[in-house]
């Protein structure tokens, strides 16, 4: 099935006992958005096919830098707020936070749940005009190309909203152009989600924060924890937040050893030195 995309190197499984996994890779040309895209829509042609209790399959990109750099600080905001709120309040008090601090590389937010558009289609109306669904998710890729709209999916329950569908044309049998806003409502709605992160019943996102390679991160960090100290107060009342991963302890351990074995090494040369002193003796 996913053989038939453009632009497939390679395809491998490991199935487990109650789960499995399917890792595609593509070559360096594709677009990866639009490969996200196609997967998404084979995936729900047919997922309906699996066993009885199957969740529904999850996907996720992985690019090759995607392990290059860590973050060194990772804070959770935590509030009994929606999570797409707190992470707007997030954005809001932390995104443009720390960009006159050296050092810090990036600023990710994330743990909310993402926006996609719903289209609702008429599949006897397709039939009659004589297009498909192909015909509309080619449309719509040719259409994402040249425009941002973020995801998309194709459903057959969900009631009309805000779409600029009257842009986008569907080539029908007799290669006439029909508005898409004649074939489809639409809904720009929560994607479904995978997961929830809560912290003592609280829903919770996470601010991630990354540091320049050259950057001393004790002292970097430092500066951070100050600086989230003084942007916290431009929360909404009841947001809570708290660091749950800092690199630094670690390169404090690190310190601490170095710091420990370099002091042993002079006193066990001053001991060995007394003992044959005293043998001389």
């Amino acid at each position: 099935m996913f053989a038939r995309m453009s632009g497939v190197e390679e395809i491998t499984s490991t199935s487990r006992n109650g789960s499995g996994n399917i890792h595609i890779r593509f070559d360096k040309h594709k677009d990866m958005e639009a490969a996200r895209f196609e997967v998404s829509t084979l995936i729900r042609q047919v997922w309906t096919d699996l066993p009885e209790g199957a969740y529904y399959p999850e996907i996720s990109l992985e690019r090759p830098d995607d392990g290059a750099q860590r973050a060194f600080l990772v804070f959770s905001v935590n509030a009994l707020d929606e999570p797409l709120t707190i992470q707007q309040n997030a954005e809001r008090v932390f995104r443009s936070g720390f960009t006159d601090i050296d050092g810090v590389s990036a600023v990710n937010i994330n743990g909310a749940d993402n926006m996609e558009w719903h289209l609702e289609y008429d599949y006897a109306q397709l039939q009659q005009i004589g297009a498909s669904i192909t015909d509309i998710q080619n449309a719509i890729s040719d259409y994402r190309s040249k425009s941002n709209i973020g995801n998309y999916v194709l459903t057959t329950d969900v009631p009309d909203s805000v779409f600029e569908t009257d842009k986008i044309f569907v080539k029908t049998a007799d290669s006439a152009n029909v508005p898409l806003s004649r074939l489809v409502t639409k809904k720009y709605v929560r994607e479904r989600p995978w997961s929830l992160y809560r912290v003592n019943g609280l829903n919770s996102i996470y601010l991630e924060l990354r540091a320049s390679e050259s950057a001393n991160q004790i002292e970097l960090q430092k500066r951070v924890v100050q600086r989230i100290e003084s942007l916290k107060k431009q929360l909404p009342k009841g947001y809570e937040i708290h660091k749950i991963y800092d690199a630094t302890d670690y390169i404090g351990d690190e310190l601490d050893k170095i710091l420990f074995n370099s002091l042993k090494l002079p006193l066990v040369v001053i001991s060995t030195i007394l003992v044959s002193y005293a043998g001389f003796s």
